[in-house]
């Protein structure tokens, strides 16, 4: 069989067929073996392709670091940031209760040898009740660093020394004292506290104490603590000195002085100037203190700073040559705490201002006024109220929201009241006046309400004064003046004695007496005559003076005159 792929392309076949001879000799040699052709020649191959290792390493490496971070962040979120140290101790990678052992371990480690009147002990801060408070200091480390920059924050050549304190202002002296054989106590604070009747600040004396001071040992003591790197270690000889109280007799009668202007001008709540509410003595007391001996500019001393737990207060001042507004200028460096106002020796808390007002002022208040009633004396003294009235407020929504810049503001001098926002309706006084006559000549006793005579009264006074004139000629005489009723009984058995300044002593028992009204504190009232039997106001004329020094009226107009004369009532003795 012939090969069609040996025939030559140029010479085509003889129409005679396949079978046909070829003309040329040369075309019958057999061709040399030739490879075979590769029939995918013309297709062009891909390049290999080349993989990369290294975003594969940067990835890991990433994985690594995030996880390192957060591993660290996580670890010292409960331990100690790096660079930071207490007393120059380094606390990084320490847990809080770690910090806390530090810091007692430290403390109860401290000692120094006190030597005094030949004798010498060794003496620790835990010998004198002195405990640091653990927990906050270790607070304190705990919390160094993390405000700070956040890439910096686990740095540890970024350094912070923690300079906490320990309060040795307690540090009890009576201990001290006790080993050297001193019998010693503790001074005591002044205090300064309302009366019974709430109408003044009164004072109790501080007491002093003496012995062996103990502060020059604190100090010695907490600078080992602290890691002073000035400290040589060597003993203390001790000292004698007065201790003095934290609160002094001086320092409360200066906050008394200033908590008095305030009783007498109180802290009052307005709107555009008008008075609505104020701060009565009693809730003054709860809401000052005593300021501490530092605030005051005295001596700063480790014991002296130590209490001002006592109870004060003020109010706004009007008139600047009060001697209690002289003491009141604000001490503003040392009010660090807005909600605090330093001044004249006592610490005011605003904020309790604001919350006296809104818990106890603002849900009284209403709108629609009623006016007051009150009853006076003669001096203008209000005797009796029949109704307090109060004037119609409406507040503005956010009214309260002034009071402690307000009530700021008025402590520091700079305002009259706290004002507020809103609309006031105010209220009105009704007043009614009550006051009594007694003329020793007239014989009568006179009663007026608003200056105008509404009853007269016959009366017996003193047997010794005289019946014409009403002078006194005796021992047993009603003495000439001006008085309040003080005292009242609807009933009383009256008995005594008094020696005479001729030697006689003069008795006297008068059972039941009707309707006593005491007007002088030697004794002397206005009271329903003391009769064995019913004597009316007309008997009385003529009847001359009986009594030793009392001024008896008519039973039929006793009981009136007692309701009439309520405590308080202003009583003028004439001649």
């Amino acid at each position: 069989m012939t090969n069609l792929f040996d025939q030559n392309p140029e010479q085509p076949a003889s129409a005679g067929g396949m079978g046909a001879k070829i003309s040329d000799p040369a075309a019958t040699q057999p061709l040399p073996p030739q490879p075979p052709e590769d029939i995918f020649a013309g297709v062009v191959s891909a390049p290999k392709k080349q993989r990369h290792v290294w975003p594969w390493i940067a990835g890991t490496a990433a994985v690594v670091i995030a996880a390192g971070v957060a591993g660290t962040a996580w670890y010292f979120s409960s331990h100690a940031l790096p660079g930071v140290s207490l007393w120059g101790e380094s606390m990084a990678g320490k847990s809080e209760a770690q910090i806390e052992q530090f810091v007692t371990e430290r403390t109860d480690a401290a000692k120094v040898n006190v030597s005094y009147n030949n004798q010498t002990h060794e003496v620790t801060l835990p010998s004198l009740n002195v405990k640091p408070d653990a927990a906050a200091i270790a607070d304190q480390v705990m919390n160094a660093k993390r405000s700070g920059n956040v890439f910096v924050r686990y740095m540890p050549w970024s350094k912070l020394d923690v300079n906490a304190t320990i309060d040795a202002s307690h540090a009890d002296a009576s201990k001290l004292n006790a080993m050297f054989g001193i019998d010693t106590h503790d001074p005591e604070d002044a205090t300064v506290a309302l009366n019974e009747d709430h109408t003044k600040f009164v004072v109790t004396d501080g007491l002093e104490s003496e012995g062996v001071a103990v502060q020059p040992v604190t100090d010695d003591l907490l600078r080992q603590v602290y890691g002073d790197p000035n400290y040589s270690s060597k003993p203390i000889t001790g000292t004698r000195e007065v201790l003095e109280p934290a609160v002094t007799t001086a320092m409360a009668q200066q906050a008394a002085d200033t908590l008095n202007h305030y009783v007498e001008h109180p802290i009052s709540f307005t709107i555009n100037g008008t008075e609505f509410a104020k701060i009565d003595p009693v809730e003054l007391e709860k809401l000052t203190t005593i300021a501490p001996k530092a605030t005051l500019g005295a001596s700063s001393s480790a014991t002296a700073e130590a209490k001002s737990t006592s109870p004060v207060k003020v109010t706004n001042a009007k008139d600047s040559s009060d001697s209690a507004d002289a003491q009141q200028k604000p001490n503003t460096a040392t009010n660090d705490d807005p909600t605090k106002v330093t001044t004249g020796g006592v610490t005011f808390d605003v904020q309790g201002i604001h919350d006296y007002f809104v818990n106890n002022v603002q849900p009284k208040l209403v709108a629609t006024k009623e006016d007051r009633d009150v009853i006076t004396n003669n001096y203008g003294e209000v005797i009796k109220v029949n109704a307090e009235g109060h004037p119609g407020v409406k507040l503005a929504n956010d009214a309260a929201n002034d009071i402690v810049k307000n009530a700021t503001a008025l402590l520091n001098g700079k305002a009259e009241s706290i004002d507020l926002k809103g609309d006031i309706d105010p209220m009105n006084t009704k007043t009614s006046k009550r006051h009594v006559v007694v003329d020793l000549s007239d014989h009568k006793v006179y009663v007026y309400e608003n200056d105008k005579l509404i009853r007269s009264f016959n009366m017996s006074a003193g047997r010794d004064n005289d019946y014409a004139t009403g002078a006194c000629k005796g021992d047993l005489c009603t003495p000439l003046g001006d008085y309040k009723v003080w005292l009242k009984y609807e009933s009383q058995n009256m008995s005594g004695n008094i020696k005479l300044s001729n030697g006689k002593e003069e008795k006297w028992n008068a059972p039941n007496v009707g309707f006593v009204n005491y007007f002088s504190h030697s004794g002397c009232a206005i009271h329903r005559i003391a009769t064995d039997s019913a004597m009316s106001d007309a008997g009385i004329v003529g009847l001359g003076n009986t009594s030793h020094g009392c001024v008896g009226i008519g039973w039929d107009v006793a009981e009136w005159f007692y309701k009439f004369a309520i405590d308080g009532t202003s009583v003028h003795i004439q001649q």
